[in-house]
């Protein structure tokens, strides 16, 4: 059944509200062009556009422009505190609505790595580099969006209210990382925001206090010499030590809990709330790497000049004869092209490269002088290629007709890359493949570098 959790903040009772100096307010510099822009002419009438990567969807109804606007969307850093994924600078600044827009965020469960998801908010930065958040949004945990209704453009970037930084991030044994939790306060009601306040908007701050207890290692309170330990160093910080060896279960889980939060919020008692981050722990281990990029079409097609990027990579440890995957990262594919277009199925376009697993590792051990390093051999687990679906929002050129505008998803499944790696386990950094080369019409390339300190 859908559940929907309508966030109508204050959400944290266990935050102590307090009066606080603009000076507190998260402040950063304006983000860098991170995608494709979109843009499309909404009429009185109303519509929608959504953003290139599909992430973000604009909605405006009937009646909230007095005249027909073209409106642009543009993928950007996001600085926001506690950003998740990418901003989006909303254009033309200055237009007045005269009805609230709806923005609305799709978000990657595989990104949100604890129940920090009921917690998403909405931010918005000022042209003086401010951040604020929106006072009421939704989040639905089934379909994974987060929206909101907004009153002008700006930046505006999905956030967590609480989050622990790095969410993933890998260790050699016997070494350790600092973790730091950053929490964001709640709206207070009695805090305007000018010259911005329309009732809508509050600033984001750093709360007066929050307290943590409980870390623990793969469920281990302070973990033992096995999967590392964890101590507290500060209130919102701690030092994981990693083990003197590689543990069975790797990638290790940190967790920690909010002390005393048990809030209702319609009914819904939520209870343990808890952060994670995913520390992948390494001895003997390397790291692969492989993108790709395919150049297609023509300045006189539809669209243009489009390119396919594509890439993935993957840490193998080395134990004996044999060896594991971890801190396996994919991308989804993407396609930049002189036209605007919106992606149909975002969040599932894996496209060519896709990594999820290996069939079998063998390492064949060293035999100097004519062998004078192990050679390994990955078989990987075969997955179909699933490849970007979209249509153009620019109209075709002459001859073309509307059907045109959508991608047909292959009928004939191909099976992602890659199938097999082979390589020395050698130091440095090694290029196992490499087809054309960059800015051709077609290139793949693939290394394979030691893991060091």
């Amino acid at each position: 059944m859908k559940k929907i959790i309508s966030l109508l903040f204050p959400l944290l009772p266990l935050l102590l509200s307090a009066q606080q100096d603009t000076a507190d307010l998260f402040h950063s510099e304006p983000g860098k062009t991170a995608g494709k822009i979109v843009a499309q002419a909404i009429t009185r009438d109303g519509g929608s556009i959504r953003s290139s990567d599909g992430k973000i969807t604009l909605t405006v109804p009937a009646g909230a422009l007095s005249k027909s606007t073209q409106i642009s969307i543009l993928p950007v850093s996001n600085g926001s505190p506690n950003g998740n994924g990418l901003a989006y600078r909303l254009e033309p600044s200055g237009v007045h609505f005269e009805k609230p827009l709806q923005l609305l965020f799709n978000y990657d469960s595989a990104s949100v790595k604890d129940s920090t998801q009921m917690l998403f908010g909405i931010s918005m930065q000022d042209n003086k580099g401010n951040w604020y958040q929106l006072r009421k949004c939704t989040v639905d945990t089934v379909a994974k969006t987060v929206s909101g209704n907004i009153n002008h453009f700006s930046e505006w970037s999905l956030f967590e209210h609480l989050s622990i930084k790095p969410t993933g991030t890998r260790v050699k044994i016997n070494k350790h990382v600092q973790l730091i939790i950053s929490v964001i306060d709640p709206p207070h009601e009695d805090v305007e925001v000018e010259p911005l306040d329309d009732g809508t908007l509050a600033p984001l701050r750093k709360p007066k206090y929050m307290s943590f207890e409980n870390w623990s290692v793969n469920s281990v309170v302070k973990g033992n010499s096995a999967v590392g330990t964890i101590t507290p160093t500060d209130m919102m910080e701690a030092n994981y030590q990693a083990p003197a060896t590689v543990p069975d279960k790797n990638p290790v889980q940190v967790s920690v809990s909010i002390k005393d939060l048990t809030y209702t919020f319609k009914g819904i008692h939520f209870k343990n709330l808890m952060l994670t981050s995913n520390i992948t722990i390494y001895d003997n281990a390397y790291e692969v790497k492989v993108s790709l990029s395919i150049k297609s079409g023509s300045p006189e097609s539809w669209g243009g000049v489009m390119t396919y990027r594509d890439e993935g990579s993957f840490v193998v440890a080395i134990q004996g004869t044999s060896g594991k995957l971890i801190a396996i990262k994919n991308s989804m594919e993407s396609l930049t092209s002189n036209c605007s277009m919106i992606v149909l199925n975002p969040g599932v376009n894996t496209g060519s490269i896709n990594i999820t697993g290996e069939n079998n590792v063998h390492v064949k051990p060293a035999s100097p002088p004519g062998q004078p390093f192990a050679e390994v051999e990955i078989t990987f687990a075969r997955r179909p290629s699933v490849f970007t679906v979209f249509h153009y929002t620019c109209p075709p050129p002459r001859g073309y007709h509307l059907g045109a505008s959508f991608t047909v998803p292959p009928r004939v499944s191909i099976p992602a890359y890659p199938l097999f790696v082979q390589f020395f386990a050698k130091e440095g950094e090694q290029v196992l493949q490499e087809m054309g080369k960059e800015n051709d019409e077609l290139y793949l390339k693939m290394t394979v570098k030691k893991l060091t300190d």
